[in-house]
């Protein structure tokens, strides 16, 4: 089974659906991708981007079908109650981090029978409804995992182990974790903490810097950036950065425009460091108040420059 394949697999059994059974029911599609890397155009992203999402929750006008297109959020955050067909395709896309490489991929991978049965709890909330599986029974029963990987096993521990020494567990190698992160991943944490000076030779947090930095609910470099730069003189700058990287990048480009989103993106750079871009373009639109409308194939999203300056 490929995940690109099973999405157009998806797309022709949700038509098949459709022609099949007249009764006007709504859908729900369970895909490995986000929607707009799917669909050409779904609807325009600007500062009303709530209340267009909030499109989804809404009844159905009558003699219409509402087809909704989601990643595995849908399996057990959103609950939509006139959802009586699901489509799982069977794959879902997750975090997946190699402390060799100190890399975090987000990848395509099966999902496990406990997330099958999720998906399928998502049909039938006020009357019957069918989920239709694009994969096998054999290979439901013989081969899918019973459980996804624990989320301990496949992340950074880096921003947990700091946790664990601020509430004075020292011994992190003995503590009975609810699943056990593998040793690779477990020492590059305190190597990384090390570097940073949050830890000494002992590995017990430094003081004051280590608890400082524990205090700040940040990455843990971002944090021990953030504590350098009221020495360095450059605050307000290193702030703006941490706001920008705490949120989803502000580019966007229809299908097709790369080449103008990178034209777009130029017109804000600075040649010394490609990371000044985004605080350039931030304070360009904030000092300079400039009124950013994001319609049709616009390049900045408005709503992601509002959480910077929240933020």
């Amino acid at each position: 089974m490929y995940g690109s394949h099973s999405n157009g697999c998806a797309y022709q059994t949700t038509v098949v659906i459709h022609h099949r059974f007249c009764c006007f029911s709504d859908y729900l599609l369970l895909l490995n991708l986000c929607i707009q890397d799917w669909l050409f155009c779904l609807c325009t992203l600007d500062s009303h981007v709530q209340i267009r999402l909030d499109l989804v929750f809404s009844p159905t006008p009558r003699g219409k079908r509402k087809v909704v297109i989601s990643t595995n959020i849908a399996e057990t955050s959103l609950t939509l109650e006139g959802i009586v067909y699901v489509v799982d395709s069977g794959f879902s896309k997750q975090r997946f981090y190699n402390p060799i490489s100190d890399i975090e991929n987000l990848v395509v991978a099966p999902i496990s029978k406990a997330s099958a049965r999720q998906r399928a709890g998502r049909a039938g909330r006020v009357r019957p409804g069918k989920c239709y599986r694009l994969y096998t029974e054999e290979y439901f029963v013989n081969e899918m995992s019973a459980h996804a990987i624990p989320e301990m096993q496949r992340s950074n521990l880096v921003s947990c182990v700091i946790q664990l020494k601020a509430l004075g567990i020292d011994n992190i190698l003995g503590f009975d974790w609810p699943a056990s992160p593998s040793p690779e991943a477990m020492i590059r944490a305190l190597e990384v903490l090390y570097s940073l000076g949050v830890l000494d030779d002992d590995a017990k947090l430094t003081s004051p810097l280590g608890f400082q930095v524990a205090e700040i609910p940040l990455d843990p470099m971002i944090s021990k950036t953030i504590l350098s730069s009221n020495q360095l003189g450059c605050s307000e700058e290193i702030i703006t950065i941490a706001a920008i990287l705490s949120v989803q990048s502000i580019w966007v480009s229809a299908r097709g425009a790369q080449r103008e989103l990178d034209e777009a993106k130029m017109r804000f750079a600075a040649a010394e460091v490609s990371r000044w871009l985004e605080p350039e373009t931030y304070h360009l639109v904030v000092n300079a108040s400039i009124s950013v409308e994001c319609q049709g194939q616009d390049d900045l999203v408005f709503n992601s420059l509002l959480l910077w300056t929240l933020i």
